[in-house]
């Protein structure tokens, strides 16, 4: 099992608090001569295997790495961030995820919010996207039209009040977490205007009948 696995299991069945933030492979632990565990030595050692990405993998292994280090600083304001930053321990929730999850896709890295949850760190979400093959992607749903569809209450209302609808909308407030940009939120509007025939409802006027269409 890679390193990323083993934490991937551990986040399954700990809880975050319990989880490393980065597991290392060694051969054997190095010990002082009393016996106990030569903490210097480990962090020397851990220190070696931090040099240079080896890029002999695939060239996209180091941008990603990179892209995905910048993404953790630009969502975990107040944190330092490295390639080994735990997301969870550095201050990340489920919302903050989404937009990783958002400005990672948009730099064409398809991680998921299992990834998140489970890898946790820059390099371990790296070194999964090096080794696992993107899914393939979802075809996009075959447009169709709805309608003519009953007026709404506010659309009735509008015809009995008469006049132009030209300068008529309606709108609403909506928080959201801190670090998202224009781009998460244009994302997140899309999906929701597609997944709701409603949100998509256009009004028609032909011959004096008002009807609702997609």
């Amino acid at each position: 099992a890679t390193p990323a696995d083993l934490a991937a299991r551990l986040s399954a069945k700990l809880p975050v608090h319990m989880v490393p933030g980065r597991v290392l492979p060694v051969d054997a632990l190095p010990l002082t001569v009393n016996g106990k565990l030569d903490r210097k030595a480990l962090t020397e050692r851990a220190a070696q295997q931090d040099g240079p990405p080896d890029t002999t993998g695939g060239s996209d292994a180091p941008s990603a790495l990179t892209a995905l280090v910048g993404i953790f600083a630009e969502t975990l304001p107040g944190a330092s961030v490295d390639a080994d930053t735990d997301f969870f321990g550095a201050g990340g929730d489920s919302i903050v995820a989404i937009a990783v999850i958002n400005r990672a896709r948009a730099l064409g890295l398809p991680i998921a919010p299992r990834d998140v949850f489970l890898l946790r760190t820059p390099r371990a979400l790296a070194g999964h996207l090096a080794t696992h093959a993107p899914r393939a992607a979802a075809p996009p749903p075959s447009r169709r039209e709805d309608g003519p569809l009953p007026l709404t209450p506010i659309i009735l209302r509008r015809r009995e009040l008469g006049g132009s609808l030209a300068r008529f909308a309606q709108a609403r407030t909506v928080a959201v977490a801190e670090g998202t940009g224009l781009a998460d939120i244009r994302r997140a509007a899309n999906a929701v205007v597609a997944a709701h025939p409603a949100l998509r409802l256009r009004l028609h006027i032909e011959h004096g009948v008002w009807a609702l269409r997609t």
